[in-house]
């Protein structure tokens, strides 16, 4: 839909535009998905991905692989023609959120090992306070 056209007053034109933005939409998920990956896309992907760590990596292609799985979704639901319950997207979108939590789990331990790593503050003693204690266990004051 243009943002310059007025609003379809009729049915069958609402469906018409919808039916234009469906397959708008359907186009840039397979463009995400990559059917029609180019090279440009490619090498915008890994030069992103080369100034990331490991687990930052991980996460941007998890996320975009639940964004096009979940267009996807939306899509079948918006077509309502199949059930997307049954479709395997609905199961790839479950194998994906599998890979959330195992980076969840990574990232919790990676905080807890930068926790352990962090340098411990030092201790310090009142050494006034120390001797009293003693003094008064050892019964002299």
């Amino acid at each position: 839909m243009s943002l310059q056209s007025p609003p379809p007053t009729q049915p069958v034109e609402v469906a018409r535009q919808l039916k234009r933005s469906l397959e708008s939409i359907s186009g840039e998920v397979d463009v995400l998905i990559g059917i029609r990956k180019s090279k440009k896309e490619a090498s915008s992907l890994t030069r992103v991905s080369k100034d990331l760590s490991n687990v930052e990596d991980a996460k941007l292609n998890v996320s975009l692989a639940y964004t096009a799985a979940s267009l996807y979704y939306i899509l079948l639901n918006a077509k309502g023609g199949e059930n997307a319950e049954q479709h395997s997207v609905h199961n790839e979108l479950k194998r994906i959120k599998t890979y959330v939590e195992k980076l969840k789990t990574v990232e919790a331990n990676a905080r807890g090992v930068e926790a352990q790593e962090e340098p411990r503050r030092a201790v310090s003693i009142n050494v006034s306070a120390a001797e009293r204690v003693i003094a008064k266990e050892l019964g002299r004051r």
